[in-house]
């Protein structure tokens, strides 16, 4: 159990690492990308063109985290909040569900493996219920943010 929950614990890090990775990569990429458009306009006039162009106001609220008028004006659909939210549900979930399925699991045993099998559920059930707490705080904190808008149901 231990060797298994080490593997699948690994196997998440190096997802996260790879992910993350990746999401460094593009947008040092964009980056040198306009910073190579901006240095090639000659003029004012050019360098201000190009910041009302549709592609210059993307570049802009990308690097500096301002949003666009189009995009105050229209709520943008966000997936990564939601993912990642509904990712540790899942997990916190999966976890309390095999935690309460060991807890179950120990009376059918031997004195000896029934201890250390209480052990490792209330481990599980105490992540599961981590996993789950941990959603809702990000949940709320991404509605904070504006990451997220409210539930609005329709008329």
């Amino acid at each position: 159990m231990g060797v298994m929950t080490a593997i699948l614990t690994l196997g998440w890090i190096t997802r996260s690492a790879i992910d993350h990775r990746r999401w460094l990569r593009a947008t040092k990429i964009q980056t040198e990308a306009h910073h190579k458009i901006v240095d090639r306009l000659s003029s004012n006039e050019d360098l201000l063109a190009y910041m009302q162009s549709p592609t210059g106001q993307r570049f802009l609220t990308a690097s500096l985290g301002v949003p666009s008028a189009a995009e105050v004006a229209t709520p943008a659909i966000v997936g990564a909040p939601f993912n990642r939210i509904l990712w540790s549900v899942q997990a916190g979930v999966v976890l309390a569900a095999a935690g309460f399925g060991l807890w179950l699991a120990k009376n059918g045993v031997i004195e000896e493996v029934a201890q250390p099998l209480q052990v490792i559920s209330i481990l599980a059930i105490a992540l599961g219920v981590g996993f789950v707490a941990s959603a809702f705080a990000s949940y709320l904190l991404s509605r904070q943010l504006g990451l997220v808008q409210p539930h609005v149901p329709h008329a």
